[in-house]
């Protein structure tokens, strides 16, 4: 049997959406991140993912993006939604050179403060055994 921690979170009252946002940024911080070549701004970590729960649906959340913009974004996989055209094409090696490769990859898995604070409350889950290291 594995055990979870499960943390609750209520958009309803302050700190709204941003103490979600504040304990996956945790989740994934890491001191010393590896680069990819592809993409040299994307970090890598060895962690699991976070197990996110709403409204009689969960979702993966396998990452958080910070744009230049100021935005943050989660990244999560969703078992209702079949692979873009885009991945299915950068899996095979097929995807053509576009000036930004990661932007169309990425679009399908991208979900922005706002929608999940429409959510009004929800779950993470995470491992217990799990520790956070990099």
């Amino acid at each position: 049997m594995i055990r979870c921690l499960v943390h609750d979170f209520d958009f309803r009252k302050p700190p709204f959406s941003g103490s979600l946002i504040k304990y996956v940024q945790e989740y994934f911080k890491c001191p010393a991140p590896q680069s990819t070549n592809a993409f040299p701004s994307c970090k890598i970590t060895d962690l699991a993912p976070l197990y996110f729960q709403h409204s009689g649906h969960s979702r993966t959340i396998v990452g958080i993006e910070h744009l230049k913009s100021g935005k943050i974004n989660l990244l999560i996989f969703d078992p209702s939604h079949k692979p873009s055209q885009a991945i299915k094409q950068y899996v095979y090696g097929d995807l053509r050179q576009k000036k930004d490769i990661a932007d169309s990859i990425l679009k399908p898995y991208r979900v922005s403060l706002e929608e999940i604070a429409k959510k009004k409350e929800c779950q993470i889950l995470r491992s217990s055994l799990l520790h956070v290291f990099c």
